[in-house]
């Protein structure tokens, strides 16, 4: 314990049994329950935290330097994002040193009113005085309705580079206009691997854990949580939840490694169940947490969930090898236990084994085909591989012919339809298709004010765009290729009901069509071939129309 943390100091000293303190005297807060309250994020708003306590959880991002660096040469800094992405906790920790070079700082939009942003945001313009304004995605774009906000350049270019931090363009984007400077925390991957390390490293602090007995679930989890292996494997874990396009803020990432290691709740609930796997860190990352972030883990990984070909059967009858763990200590057989446990019991050793076990990372390859499939797609798209556009084709095209030939990769069919209410239409039809010359891929790329401050390892590519071409070369459609709609398009191809896609990737791949049936210059021949198609029932027809010297139809 140093002389730097007084409040912790005070609080463990102070702390007695409860026969021990007066009936009046409150008992004092021990610096576990700070832990413990993190998971329900009653001390992740960064306005109810002291600056000790902001201390205790802050992680330095690499955007420290930036932010004093830009207040300095008098920028307007908009800190914006989702909510509990940290814009406030990042200028509050910045703070006095942003007061002491003479910037505004607004820390809290939700708190301030439209007209007083405004009025001050244009008096910093004016006289050109530092500002960082801390505010949601949403209430910015409101701001614009505001009659202030008429002819006010500064916040139309704020907007411009929230809209165009991420392009398909190959040409780029224009930089940025004036000393407006938009910092979108939402485009960081708070699941990177460094940024998990440190905040177990935060949580897993010593002073966190004095005076708690050694047998608390709390202290153990802590104490194994610190292992590098254990570490890795947690990273792993995250990692495998951002790949598949979940956005996770700092809060909710803070909120999951407090509850791997407290699980919620108070050491004297903990204790009472301490021989138990109740309070198992392992058992914790996929069993008893709430949010966002637990249901993405546990619709992405869970151990439990995973056939190992070897490794099950000697869990199962307790002949694993010792030095394969990190304890050196072999778990006991499964199949010796009473039939009613034995689920529960293998459930939990199989979560286990994926932290502990050397070859527990193993399972994650052992993932279903189509999320590989994904990967080795988004890997080969960002490369811009030109094999990835015939593939496309071809899966767009099976998604309204699922038994089409695989020599139609080598053009996309532009399928129509005409929609009488919002479901899906059941019949298309087509008289035009486009070669996959027009074609290309087309990966993402950071806008220059977006580069300057987003750190290379907390980048992460979930997309990329598949763009058609005019005649000239020049863009005319994107469809942003994502995990959702890889899936929409395989799920097509296998055949599987409609009704099980995603609709907000349905409707991407039939606007896609539209736009690229109305924008391109498609000539016009005497005769044109029409095929018409019920997906519902499968049926398929073609024919004829020739437009001179009359109309004539022929099937």
């Amino acid at each position: 314990m140093t002389t730097q943390e007084p409040s912790v100091v005070a609080a463990l000293q102070g702390a007695m049994a409860d026969d021990e303190r007066p009936e009046n005297q409150p008992r004092p807060v021990r610096a576990s329950e700070f832990i413990e309250r993190l998971y329900r994020s009653s001390n992740s708003y960064a306005d109810r935290l002291t600056t000790e306590e902001l201390g205790w959880v802050d992680v330095d991002l690499g955007l420290n330097d930036h932010v004093i660096n830009l207040a300095e040469s008098g920028h307007q800094m908009i800190v914006t994002g989702n909510p509990g992405d940290g814009k406030t906790h990042l200028i509050e920790r910045l703070r006095p040193a942003l007061e002491k070079v003479g910037a505004l700082v607004l820390t809290d939009a939700n708190e301030l009113t439209d007209d007083y942003i405004l009025s001050e945001w244009q008096k910093c313009n004016s006289s050109g005085r530092a500002m960082v304004l801390a505010i949601n995605e949403w209430p910015l774009f409101v701001l614009r309705r505001h009659p202030r906000a008429t002819d006010f350049r500064p916040l139309k270019e704020a907007l411009r580079q929230v809209q165009h931090a991420i392009s398909y363009n190959f040409e780029p984007v224009q930089g940025p206009e004036g000393l407006v400077r938009v910092i979108d925390l939402s485009l960081r991957n708070v699941l990177a691997r460094t940024i998990v390390f440190d905040v177990i490293e935060r949580l897993t602090n010593d002073r966190f854990y004095v005076g708690l007995s050694p047998a608390d679930p709390a202290v153990m989890n802590r104490n194994i949580m610190r292992h590098p292996q254990v570490r890795e494997r947690i990273a792993m874990l995250l990692e495998e939840v951002a790949r598949r396009g979940h956005h996770a803020t700092m809060r909710q990432l803070v909120g999951f490694i407090a509850f791997l290691i407290t699980g919620g709740v108070n050491n004297d609930t903990r204790l009472a169940t301490q021989k138990s796997y109740t309070y198992h860190y392992a058992q914790l990352a996929f069993e008893g947490g709430s949010g966002p972030l637990f249901d993405a883990i546990r619709a992405s990984f869970d151990p439990a969930a995973v056939t190992h070909p070897r490794r099950d059967i000697d869990l199962w009858r307790g002949t694993t090898v010792a030095e394969d763990w990190i304890d050196g200590r072999p778990p006991p057989s499964i199949q010796r236990l009473p039939f009613d446990d034995r689920i529960v019991e293998y459930k939990a050793l199989k979560r286990r084994f994926f932290f502990e076990h050397h070859d527990g990372q193993s399972l994650v390859t052992l993932m279903p085909g189509d999320e590989r499939s994904f990967d080795k797609l988004v890997h080969d798209g960002g490369a811009g591989s030109a094999t990835v556009v015939r593939d496309l084709l071809l899966a767009i095209n099976r998604f309204y012919q699922p038994d089409c030939p695989d020599t139609d990769r080598e053009r996309l069919v532009l399928w129509q339809s005409h929609r009488f209410d919002v479901k899906a239409p059941s019949t298309f039809l087509a008289l035009h298709e486009v070669r996959h010359g027009r074609f290309d891929i087309r990966p993402p790329k950071l806008a220059s004010w977006v580069d300057e401050w987003l750190p290379q390892e907390q980048r992460i590519i979930r997309a990329f765009a598949l763009t058609a071409m005019d005649e000239h070369g020049d863009a005319i459609a994107h469809l942003l290729v994502d995990r959702a709609l890889y899936l929409t398009l395989v799920e097509a191809r296998w055949g599987l009901g409609r009704t099980s896609w995603s609709r907000s990737a349905t409707r991407r791949v039939t606007r896609f069509v539209d736009k690229v049936h109305n924008s391109m210059s498609l000539g016009k021949t005497d005769v044109v071939d029409v095929r018409i198609r019920n997906v519902e029932k499968e049926i398929e027809d073609r024919f004829e129309i020739q437009r001179h010297p009359a109309a004539r139809y022929r099937l």
